[in-house]
């Protein structure tokens, strides 16, 4: 935003987290870029978005091995407030009770993935193998974002789960021929 700084990580090695996120973005119009990175071993997840009018925009990074099956929502990423854009990422055997790569609550949260790659992601309560959203979120898959071997153990069979009684919004937009 404009009353706020710009932060950018590039590069960067996130390892070994087990308190708080690798990352917390918190606060009204935070802006943060975060490109190339890797986050491992985060037990409590890798990257947490907390903010109105928050915007993060993550290219080229891997998401591996994050979470732990006590974790309550999203393994490796969760969104509560703010827009969370992801280009070109990996999420890869990440853990969570719901969304075990990524969960996204909240009216004013929207998360956007293109050409990212969600694989062997595993939840460890009743949905979101991969992506739980809810409380009037949007969660929105473009351009060759594939979802493989992602289980919920707690029954879901789907990748992608949402809560019904809390308005969480799925779309997925196919390219036009």
């Amino acid at each position: 935003g404009a009353d706020s700084p710009s932060i950018e990580f590039v590069d960067l090695l996130f390892r070994g987290s087990d308190i708080d996120p690798a990352i917390s973005v918190h606060g009204a119009n935070a802006d943060l870029t975060i490109e190339t990175c890797q986050f491992e071993q985060n037990a409590a997840s890798a990257l947490e978005v907390d903010g109105a009018n928050a915007n993060v925009v993550v290219r080229g990074s891997s998401f591996t091995h994050n979470g732990a099956d006590d974790v309550e929502l999203g393994g490796a990423v969760r969104v509560h407030r703010g827009r969370l854009e992801m280009l070109q990422c990996r999420f890869e055997e990440n853990r969570g009770r719901k969304g075990s790569a990524l969960a996204v609550m909240g009216a004013n949260s929207v998360y956007v993935a293109s050409e990212t790659n969600f694989t062997g992601n595993r939840a460890n309560g009743p949905s979101g193998g991969t992506i739980y959203a809810g409380d009037g979120s949007l969660v929105t898959l473009l351009n060759q974002t594939m979802l493989f071997d992602n289980t919920a153990v707690g029954g879901a069979a789907s990748s992608v789960s949402m809560d019904a009684s809390v308005d969480g919004r799925v779309r997925y937009e196919l390219p036009t021929p």
